[in-house]
């Protein structure tokens, strides 16, 4: 008998598969390969979008 996480990993494996979004599950554009372009400008946000001031001091 499968375990839960095992059950969730077999179907996170058959989606990508099958050309689905690993995290919203629609449909992949040729691309795009694991995520769309939404997810991934979530799911990992460019480290230098933001410029913080920093004291000369």
């Amino acid at each position: 008998m499968l375990s839960p996480e095992q059950i969730r990993q077999y179907q996170a494996e058959s989606n990508c598969r099958a050309g689905y979004c690993m995290q919203c599950k629609t449909k992949l554009m040729p691309r795009e390969v694991h995520v769309c372009d939404r997810c991934a400008i979530e799911l990992y946000p460019d480290p230098n979008g933001f410029m913080t001031e920093e004291d000369d001091g």
